[in-house]
């Protein structure tokens, strides 16, 4: 995982912003560098943050990457949805479901009341809801974009 970090960071960040000039053999030693620091690092947070850290981590990480889903799946499967609507409902998915985690004690389920009494949700699903519901909104309120004429 640190190998493919790293060579992610060298062609998206270090080649786009830093020296867009940089060679094969260049790259290949910023992506070393780039791996050991972070397997440095990650050695760092096992040896000094509880496990506890680990565990929130991990549920933060499902709900984070649940939020990808709308983007992803709306946008590259429709052609109905547009880049700022998808990035509204993302942004609102991110940070709703981090704030919904923490206010919850960084537990996974959520006690919702529907109608007749409490039920248990995993905590990613409604603000995977939210954010769906924020870009189908947001894009049928946007103005239609102009289509290019070649």
């Amino acid at each position: 995982m640190s190998i493919g970090a790293a060579n992610l960071f060298t062609r998206n960040f270090w080649k786009a912003y830093v020296n867009p000039q940089v060679s094969a053999a260049g790259g290949a030693s910023v992506a070393k560098v780039t791996s050991l620091v972070i397997k440095v690092g990650a050695l760092l947070v096992i040896l000094f943050l509880p496990t506890q850290f680990a565990l929130d981590l991990q549920l933060l990480g499902g709900v984070w990457i649940l939020q990808t889903l709308p983007a992803l799946v709306f946008g590259l499967y429709t052609n109905w949805f547009r880049a700022p609507a998808l990035l509204a409902g993302w942004f609102l998915g991110f940070f709703g479901g981090t704030y919904l985690a923490w206010d919850a004690g960084l537990k996974p389920l959520h006690v919702v009341s529907l109608g007749g009494g409490p039920v248990m949700v995993y905590i990613g699903l409604l603000p995977l809801a939210a954010n769906i519901v924020v870009a189908c909104v947001l894009n049928a309120l946007l103005p239609a974009q102009a289509t290019a004429k070649a």
